[in-house]
């Protein structure tokens, strides 16, 4: 009797000290990313789309300062700035991009600013400032975005005005002799008109060092200015209108790492 009562209890008693040995487990809960890749707000997690969205605080952290950038973040896309042309970039999403800048070739990834088509891929290569998210989408998507995205669509969404006055100034510096200044700020004139006001100047002294003539190429010299108005007429119903201008002023010569100077890029 007494060996059947020992048998009896004895996985009881295993169980419940195995049971104490482990710890608890937590589970982190995924951040919700709101995107309007159907025309419509939804989550991201619910979209029925190969979409690869990135908010503000993941373009902060992920340090995307261009649309470029995303190459280094986005599975399976491909990228690169076309030679000598620092303002055109060449994107590739499901084996469709091109890499020619010709003004008459539309390029397969299509990019998109507030909805709007950047044409050519001559200027293609947005710079980011005061951006609310950004939605990489895998092609075809011809049906939402037009005809030009058979590879896929970049599409950037600005921040819109806000209902409280706010604003913010930075500035910053770097290396190659990069010199950083950015900010925004938001004035409502009423409960139902509200407008933004931004501006950016980003200048960097060139990396590349020609051995022949002594200079050095491939700087950066970048300014733009938005301006955004917000009406909201009804419950139902928002009219948005932004203007916007800019200089860009990027070079991009290949060139290639000396080892005898110190790993500097040097052409020629």
């Amino acid at each position: 009797m007494q060996i059947s009562v020992k048998h009896t209890y004895l996985p009881a008693i295993l169980s419940a000290a195995v049971a104490a040995t482990i710890p608890t487990t937590t589970f982190a809960q995924l951040e919700e990313v709101l995107v309007t890749a159907e025309r419509r707000e939804a989550s991201v997690q619910d979209v029925p789309i190969a979409v690869s969205a990135y908010n503000e605080d993941m373009i902060d952290k992920l340090q995307i300062d261009d649309t470029l950038d995303l190459i280094n973040v986005v599975p399976n896309m491909f990228g690169g700035n076309n030679t000598g042309l620092g303002t055109a970039n060449m994107y590739y999403l499901r084996a469709q991009g091109n890499d020619e800048s010709i003004s008459t070739f539309d390029p397969p990834v299509g990019t998109y600013v507030d909805d709007v088509y950047i044409t050519r891929q001559n200027v293609n290569n947005v710079a980011l400032f005061d951006v609310e998210r950004i939605e990489v989408l895998r092609g075809p998507q011809g049906t939402l975005y037009g005809r030009n995205t058979t590879g896929g669509a970049i599409s950037v969404v600005m921040k819109k005005p806000s209902d409280t006055m706010q604003g913010y100034v930075e500035a910053g510096v770097g290396n190659w002799g990069k010199t950083l200044l950015r900010g925004s700020i938001d004035l409502p004139l009423s409960e139902n008109v509200l407008t933004k006001f931004s501006a950016y100047y980003v200048d960097t002294d060139g990396y590349l060092e020609n051995r022949t003539d002594g200079k050095d190429y491939n700087e950066a010299d970048l300014t733009g200015i938005r301006a955004a108005l917000r009406w909201l007429i009804s419950d139902s119903m928002t009219w948005d209108i932004a203007v916007d201008g800019g200089k860009s002023e990027v070079a991009n010569i290949h060139g290639f790492l000396d080892g005898d100077v110190g790993g500097a890029v040097r052409s020629g």
